[in-house]
Order: C-alpha cells, then structure tokens, then sequence
C-alpha cells in the first residue's frame, strides 16, 4: 500500500475523513474500531470524524469479508470488517486502503526487494500480485518497507503452505505481514500523501534492524482460538475442534469442527485471511513436513 494514489484528487480533504458505521456492530467492537482510528490520530495528521452531512464519507459496515476501495471514491464508500476482521491490524490496514494506499508488495520497483513464487500460489489468486501501473501510483520517493501494515505475509494465497512471497534481503522473508500497527514508513508516507506530516523529522526512513517476530496469520490463529467470534456471513458452528492432546502444542488445525463446510471460502480473495486463521488445516496451509 505505499504504493499511493497519483491523483490526489481522490485523497480526503485537510485529512479528515468523515465515517458512519453500521448499527451491527457489537460496543466492543465498535471500541476495536476506533482504537484504530487513534493509531492514525496519534501518529498522523488523519482524523476520523463522525459524519454530520458530508456527501463523500466512509460506511464502515459488518459485511462479506475485510476489504475497502483506495482512496476517496465519492459519495458513500463503503469499507467491510466482517467476521474475522475485527483485529487491530486488519482494520488499520483497511483502512489505510480507504486513505489511498495500495499493498506495499505491489509497488512498481518491488521486484528490487521481494521475489514471487508464482508456482505456489492459488489457482485464480496471482492477481493479488500484480504490480500497480506507474501510471497509478506513486511511491512518495520512500523505501520499500518490509515492516509496512500493507505488506502481504509471506504465505499470503499460498495453495500449499509454501512461500508465495520472498524477501531478497534475508531474514525478512518472516517478517513481512507480521505488523501490528502503522510502521514509521506508512506514516511519513501518509504525512507526505496528505502534505500535513506529524513527527516526521523523527522518523527514520531506513531499512528496519533484523528482528525475530511472528507472522501476522500466526497471531491472528492465536487470536482465534481465545477470542468470541462475532456474528458473521460464514455461519461457523459454536464448537470449536476438539482440545489438542498434550504434545501436540505446534500441530496445525482448524479452529472449528465444520470448517471443511466452508471450504470455498477458502479462495475468495475477501475472506482469505480470515479462513486462514480460522481453518488452516481445511484450506491447505499447514506448512508440510
């Protein structure tokens, strides 16, 4: 995602963003929703109000998977937290989408910094890989940022389990996907997109140090297995699978008994990482021995 908009027409005015959102929204999540919205309070320029009479505004609704538009499209824009969605990162990276930032693994010069392994990648899916036209976008003059919020994990769409993304420098390749929160590139990025930076001169555009952290599809299986799933499109059972046995703490499974139920949603780009977390073992991504 950074990766930004050329037309900055589409951009929100002043960086506000006006947003209603949909009445099926459970208190605790609605409190998910804008504990977002204080990342990019805290750290950005970006200020998501509440719509008054705006025409163009975010509709923030529990809909059919996570996914948003890129940038300000015009009128009511609506921006999707389904079931799964409702995690911190997922819903920073959505709505960094909404402010018009594309995925960083689709910048024009990513070839520089990541290899594709187009053999490992579901059938239907390799267009989540495709590079923006340059026509498009506009990489602000920034670095390639392994730690951006809009960076893919490295197994993203993967049909087997194996890499579908590879970093060129080493040791980054566990890496990618694994942010939590806006990283200090995505928000010079969005200082520089919006012209109105917040702290910049104290953010560092070099490449990160080397780090040991998890992946982001790893915490989001954590997650999954302590967190009350919300209501939901996918109608998941309320069982989950049966405890493991002692010694079995790293077997790969699925989170719920009726996951094989649901196996389509396996490939459906909106609904990807969500079926990942809740049912890897169903939709293949258990790494193979």
């Amino acid at each position: 995602m950074l990766n930004a908009l050329k037309n900055k027409q589409l951009t929100w005015t002043d960086g506000n963003v006006p947003y209603e959102m949909d009445d099926a929204f459970t208190q605790g999540e609605v409190r998910l929703i804008e504990r977002a919205f204080n990342s990019y309070k805290k750290r950005t320029c970006i200020r998501f109000k509440k719509r008054i009479d705006e025409t163009d505004y975010l509709y923030i609704t529990k809909g059919f998977g996570c996914y948003s538009q890129v940038g300000r499209t015009g009128g009511k824009q609506e921006l999707s937290l389904g079931r799964g969605c409702l995690f911190h990162e997922i819903i920073v990276h959505e709505l960094m989408h909404s402010l018009g930032f594309w995925h960083e693994h689709s910048r024009i010069d990513r070839d520089d910094h990541i290899r594709i392994k187009w053999e490992n990648i579901l059938p239907g899916m390799k267009s989540q890989f495709d590079i923006i036209s340059g026509a498009l976008q506009d990489t602000l003059g920034e670095n390639y940022d392994y730690r951006s919020i809009m960076h893919y994990d490295s197994t993203a769409f993967s049909r087997n389990g194996q890499n579908t993304i590879e970093t060129v420098v080493d040791g980054f390749t566990g890496i990618i996907g694994s942010a939590t929160d806006l990283s200090d590139l995505d928000v010079v990025k969005i200082g520089k997109l919006y012209k109105c930076s917040k702290k910049e001169e104290e953010i560092k555009t070099t490449l990160p140090k080397k780090k040991t952290t998890k992946s982001i599809s790893t915490e989001m299986v954590t997650k999954a297995r302590t967190t009350t799933l919300p209501p939901s499109d996918i109608p998941f059972s309320s069982s989950p699978s049966p405890s493991k046995k002692k010694g079995d703490s790293n077997k790969c499974s699925d989170q719920f008994l009726d996951c094989p139920n649901f196996k389509d949603y396996c490939k459906k780009v909106s609904f990807f990482f969500v079926m990942k977390a809740y049912c890897p073992f169903t939709c293949n991504h258990c790494r193979r021995e």
